[in-house]
């Protein structure tokens, strides 16, 4: 068969459409393209229009139907289980054998699966050994329902990064009835070879084909606008007998309907073009040209140069000491232009930046502490997680994480990987067999309490993400089963440790400007309640609230919040304006609202007292350090101490789990207490009742 007669073949995966909440809206926007084939991909926590563990009740005819009532089959079923060499592989094994009996009912000829999570050179062997040996496994009860088992081999970030390792990794399988599932974005990215000579290097039988682009490495581009020569590798696959289907599997970062629409239709005709013969679109056929790629290239670098540069290692080697003498220039004597809020923008010019860029280190040793190892866990595995408690704790001495856990087993295998620690799906598995003795909780506000409790009846002390429970009933609850049981139980508020915070309450604590009378605030609504906290640090317990509150939840950050909101405001929508008194006699007013831009505006917060103002402004997304000025009667010093830095947030999780770890390991008062988070509920609560009723609650 040609090309031009195989066009009919050529169909779409649902992974296009994975911004479409409801299955039957995907397969709506599939139809309406052209297509009558489709690739069905099962991603837990990606692509979510099918959950094969949940098909009872007529949930799998509903399915099967749906295809059926729009005229559509299924080339193949892609599921991704979880990590096919991880140690806690039950979850998984549901999950492929449901699919398997899901792909039957369905007519599916295929089921693509992954080969599992990149590894270190030294541990590459034994994690293909054991991929090898548990797809085989499914051998039988795939072949009892008629299916065809495959690995979408090469891809990246895998255990087959690209064609080499693919072929190795099939060497293991040793199986000619186990195929490969062909995507042609990771045959390309990085092969300066066409895509057709992976065929034979590759040496096992296509089973299905994933269409997408690659330009430059990055394997989210549409089909016509990269590196990819589709004809000559169809034309080879046909010659052979190919059997199976061609399916757009496009992917882009969260994006409009609308830029997904015009790009699948823009490659759908691109590979038409390819197919019949006739001549390209005028933009593949200039994005061909050398000229253009030339253009485009050192457009690219223009806007990444970084990116460029680490890529070219020889050309890393040899820019090094320039730039660093040009850093040292640029930090030292170059003027710059400073904005700033004061009561409004401001601007001005200094020469000299401080400096923002201290690497990390692990932490001192805690002189007076027992630091015999303990064991931690970290249940939840997203950006705070990963990014922030995660190295937060491998840095600290005496600790050794013992394992993560996340529902979304991608997540955990990633961070176990990074912290060189078995990783979970179940919290009661992981308590069980880790055995922790603490517990570090990142997981969604709405699941602390039952969380946390379990955490408690396995003998583990618990640190936990703020705020600290969705509702007062189930803080309370936590509070108090903390106290029943003896178990620690801390709370982070990370923002007491901005470098710029804590110097407000040196000057506090040291009365050098006499005494903290009023602090005022302007925040994104994202961080309203650790300026709630803020307030609380900085000028004691909080006895009386006032507050009107103007709440449009379309405009709220965090729509899973909005169940909850009646209750605890923790984000503003429109605006919130409030008024706080402490039992110190300090007055605070607090203006925070979610229309504001956090790349320009996250808080800016003056703190008055006797003998001036405070303020600290600039508090960014991107940047933690802002800047500190002062009005006031005496000369103080505002400058960045050493350690001040680095500018991002990370350097507040790092001061905070500190605080938090040198009291726990000495048996001292820790920073945040549950009843203090709980306390800091009860402020949240007083606010949305003195908006509902117009009155000022007495706390």
């Amino acid at each position: 068969m040609s090309p031009a007669g195989a066009f009919g073949r050529v169909g779409c995966s649902l992974l296009t459409f994975r911004e479409w909440d409801r299955l039957e809206d995907a397969l709506d926007r599939v139809r309406a393209h052209g297509f009558d084939r489709v690739d069905l991909a099962i991603v837990p926590g990606h692509c979510d229009h099918v959950d094969p563990l949940a098909l009872g009740d007529g949930r799998l005819e509903a399915i099967a139907g749906a295809f059926a009532e729009r005229g559509l089959s299924v080339s193949s079923v892609n599921l991704h289980p979880g990590g096919m060499a991880s140690s806690d592989f039950a979850l998984a094994d549901r999950r492929i054998r449901a699919t398997v009996e899901l792909a039957r009912h369905l007519g599916a000829r295929v089921l693509t699966l992954p080969p599992g999570p990149v590894v270190a050179p030294d541990q590459w062997e034994e994690a293909a050994r054991v991929v090898a040996a548990r797809i085989r496994a499914y051998l039988e009860v795939a072949e009892r329902a008629g299916i065809t088992l495959s690995l979408e081999a090469p891809h990246a970030h895998s255990l087959a990064e690209d064609v080499a390792q693919a072929a190795r990794l099939f060497e293991r399988v040793a199986d000619p009835r186990i195929t490969c599932t062909l995507d042609t974005s990771h045959v390309q990215r990085g092969n300066r070879t066409p895509l057709v000579e992976a065929l034979a290097r590759l040496g096992v039988p296509i089973a299905h084909v994933h269409l997408r682009d690659t330009l430059r490495g990055e394997v989210t581009v549409t089909p016509g606008k990269g590196d990819c020569d589709y004809l000559p590798l169809m034309e080879a696959l046909l010659r052979d007998g190919y059997a199976g289907d061609f399916n757009f599997e496009l992917e882009y970062e969260p994006s409009s309907h609308a830029i997904v629409e015009r790009e699948l239709g823009f490659a759908r005709e691109h590979v038409r073009r390819v197919m019949q013969g006739e001549p390209l679109q005028l933009e593949s056929r200039v994005r061909r040209q050398a000229w253009f790629r030339a253009v485009d290239g050192a457009a690219w670098i223009a806007r990444h140069p970084r990116a460029f540069v680490v890529a070219h290692p020889r050309l890393k080697a040899v820019l090094r000491p320039p730039v660093r003498f040009a850093r040292h220039v640029r930090t030292n004597w170059v003027p710059y232009r400073q904005v700033q809020y004061r009561a409004g923008w401001q601007a001005g010019w200094r020469v000299g930046r401080m400096p923002s860029d201290v690497p990390p280190r692990p932490m001192a040793a805690l002189p007076g502490a027992d630091l015999a190892e303990i064991r931690v866990a970290i249940l939840g595995c997203g950006y705070t997680g990963r990014f922030e408690h995660g190295p937060g704790f491998l840095r600290l001495p005496g600790v050794k994480i013992a394992g993560v856990c996340d529902v979304r087993p991608e997540r955990a295998e990633l961070l176990a990987s990074r912290l060189g620690c078995p990783s979970f799906t179940d919290a009661a598995r992981l308590l069980r067999e880790v055995r922790p003795a603490l517990v570090v909780n990142c997981t969604r506000e709405w699941t602390h309490h039952d969380t946390t409790l379990m955490c408690f009846d396995a003998g583990a002390d618990v640190f936990c993400e703020k705020i600290l429970a969705e509702s007062l009933a189930t803080g309370e609850h936590m509070v108090r089963a903390a106290r029943e049981k003896g178990r620690v139980l801390g709370v982070n508020y990370n923002w007491r440790f901005l470098p710029g915070v804590q110097r407000i309450r040196e000057l506090r604590d040291s009365g050098e400007l006499g005494k903290l009378r009023m602090i005022r605030a302007l925040s994104h609504a994202g961080v309203h309640h650790h300026v709630i906290d803020l307030v609380r640090h900085l000028g004691g317990r909080i006895r009386t609230v006032s507050a009107t509150i103007h709440d449009e939840p379309g405009t709220r950050g965090l729509e899973e919040w909005d169940a909850y909101a009646h209750e605890l405001l923790y984000f503003p929508s429109t605006w919130c304006a409030a008024t706080l008194e402490t039992e110190d006699g300090v007055g605070a007013s607090l203006v925070s609202s979610g229309l504001l831009d956090p790349k320009g505006l996250l808080l800016t917060l003056d703190a008055v007292f006797d003998d001036g103002t405070v303020n600290l402004s600039g508090i960014l997304d991107k940047d933690a350090l802002g800047t500190l000025t002062a009005s006031t009667r005496k000369k103080i010093d505002l400058r960045l101490r050493r350690g001040d830095a680095p500018g991002g947030f990370a350097l507040s999780f790092q001061r905070s789990i500190e605080a938090f770890y040198s009291a726990y390991r000495r048996g001292g008062e820790i920073p945040v207490t549950g009843a203090d988070a709980l306390e800091l509920m009860r402020i949240e609560h007083a606010l949305v009742r003195s908006s509902e009723t117009g009155q000022r609650i007495v706390l």
